[in-house]
């Protein structure tokens, strides 16, 4: 019994994300700069989150991309779910409080990998977009700045 009350911790954080990331997304003032303090502390934090480094960066492109309204083929419940797991991630006390060494990013390692695997289709879409507009704009070129 004792080995659930993580996961129902988890689902309770995530539910409490979710619900403040449906009010973060009508404001794109206050999505992007959730999105920069997010860059940051993954730029920080590199080591203890390469397993989902490149995740957490595509993460971010897709973001940015439907704040510009560059690329808006994806949900709303998509943006939301992605948002919320921005948020979770930004969270020092979640599960697993980040200030442990080591396992702190256990479970946001986990919650960005659950996310993007609930939403699989609709990121490589954004994949595939991604990949027409480098192809496009010439080697190298990427049509979303972090």
């Amino acid at each position: 019994m004792a080995s659930r009350a993580p996961i129902g911790l988890w689902r309770l954080v995530f539910k409490q994300a979710k619900t403040r990331a449906a009010t973060v997304i009508k404001d794109s003032e206050k999505l992007v700069r959730l999105i920069q303090e997010a860059i940051a502390k993954m730029d920080r934090h590199k080591e203890a989150l390469k397993e989902i480094l490149d995740d957490l960066k595509l993460t971010f492109r897709l973001l940015k991309a439907w704040i510009t309204g560059d690329y808006k083929e994806v949900s709303l419940e998509t943006i939301i779910v992605l948002v919320a797991a921005v948020i979770y991630f930004l969270m020092p006390i979640d599960a697993i409080p980040d200030v442990l060494p080591v396992i702190g990013y256990v479970d946001d390692i986990a919650v960005i990998g659950f996310v993007l695997a609930s939403v699989k289709g609709e990121v490589d879409k954004f994949r595939q977009w991604e990949k027409s507009k480098q192809t496009d704009m010439g080697p190298g070129a990427s049509p979303v700045d972090l």
